[in-house]
Order: C-alpha cells, then structure tokens, then sequence
C-alpha cells in the first residue's frame, strides 16, 4: 500500500492560474505558430494535472522538468524576437515605420522577466521556509506562484504579438 504524501493542501488556485496557459495557447494556435500552442498545451495539461493534487511523484517531476523546457523555450524566444527586432531596426531604413518596434514593448517584456523571477523566488521561498520564522500565513507563497504564472503568461502573449508583427512587416 503506498500513502500518498501531500507536499500542498489546497492547491486548487494553482490549478486556475494553470489554466491561464490556455489564453496564449489558444492565440498561438490561432496564428498558426503550432510549436507553440502545443508547446503551451502540454504546459497546462501537466501544471493542472500537478496542482490538483500536490503530491511527490511523477506528476510532480513531470512539471518540474517541463515548466523548465517551456520556461527555456520562451525566454529564447523572448530574447531573440526583442533582439532580432533589434538588428532589423538598425539595418533598415531609419524612416521606415513598420521597422519600429514601440519602446513599451521592451519596458514590458523585461519588466515582466524581472517579476517573473520575483514571484518564483517569493513562491519557492515561503514555501520552504520553516514555518516557525514564517509570519505570513502558510498559503501567501500560493498567491506569488499565481502572480508567477500571471507575468508568464503576460510575457509568452507579448512574445507570441512580437513574432507576429515580425512575420507581418517582414515576411520571416
């Protein structure tokens, strides 16, 4: 008989902000950027599957080794989309509108690398940090794992529109 061990109660919120990976996912597919969407699919289906029942296991090692792949994939998207949009910027024609990437793009891309990495450490942590040095309450590091996935998913959208208005003005 195996017992299964809870490593977190009440992880259902997880499950919901999970489920926002569907929002970029669904866009993706509609653009026909299909590595993505199946990339933002599997994602979601193995982050849900985790959270609904936080337990050691393969679930959790599932999740653990692709929101790695996934995390890897789109921050190398992120930094060769903002740069390549870079390059062509400064080799094409100065008063060429559509080679002008808006500057607020950048502030928000790498605005939301910064709080990305913020709320992970925040989430992982108050998760691991004994509970008697702990005065917040023991679910906070469930609410910095939901901003987590929010700047994420805020950062995969704006990645998925940079490659789109690249494949637009550019024909790559």
């Amino acid at each position: 008989m195996v017992t299964e061990i809870y490593i977190a109660h009440n992880t259902f919120p997880l499950v919901y902000s999970s489920c926002m990976f569907l929002v970029p996912a669904i866009y993706s597919y509609y653009l026909k950027y299909y590595f993505y969407a199946i990339c933002l699919f599997i994602t979601f289906g193995i982050s849900a599957n985790y959270w609904r029942k936080a337990t050691y296991g393969l679930r959790r090692n599932l999740d653990l080794i692709f929101s790695k792949i996934s995390f890897f994939i789109f921050i190398t998207s992120h930094i060769y989309y903002l740069y390549f949009y870079s390059l062509l910027q400064n080799t094409n024609n100065k008063n060429e509108s559509n080679t002008k990437l808006p500057m607020i793009y950048y502030i928000v891309s790498y605005s939301n690398l910064f709080f990305i990495m913020y709320f992970y450490n925040l989430s992982y942590y108050f998760y691991h940090l004994p509970k008697i040095y702990c005065r917040m309450n023991k679910f906070d590091w469930i609410n910095f794992h939901i901003l987590f996935h929010l700047f994420c998913n805020t950062n995969i959208l704006l990645i998925i529109q940079i490659k789109k208005i690249l494949m637009e003005n550019h024909k790559i």
